[in-house]
């Protein structure tokens, strides 16, 4: 597989002719799904689905674990897991309360420090 890292143009010129816009979201996730399912598997598993939206993401995830289940590739039971989602919060943010949740983490970027007596 070729890189198109740092090379924007060059990465839209290989889209030309293979993209579209569907506005409708409904119809857009719909005719994703349908395309991938109606790929070989070999295609398939060279495929990737990229969107921006995390509700999208959970929709096309949804129908296409349906979709295989109905071909009788995915079988047994399923697992849940919890996924973290990115908050983007300013320097700002970082000092308000409110930005703090219950059932909101917030990973440490610098090891925890053990307290100690001395």
């Amino acid at each position: 597989m070729e890189s198109i890292a740092r090379r924007e143009a060059a990465a839209l010129e290989k889209l030309a002719g293979h993209t579209y816009v569907i506005r409708d979201r409904e119809a857009r996730i719909g005719a994703l799904v349908q395309d991938y399912l109606a790929r070989p598997i070999e295609q398939r598993d060279q495929t990737l689905i990229l969107t921006g939206v995390n509700e999208d993401r959970r929709e096309i995830n949804e129908r296409i674990r349906r979709g295989l289940q109905n071909e009788r590739i995915l079988s047994g039971p399923e697992a849940q897991a919890s996924v973290l989602v990115l908050r983007d919060l300013t320097r700002p943010d970082l000092t308000q309360v409110k930005s703090y949740e219950v059932g909101r983490h917030r990973p440490f970027r610098t090891p925890l420090c053990e307290a100690r007596s001395e």
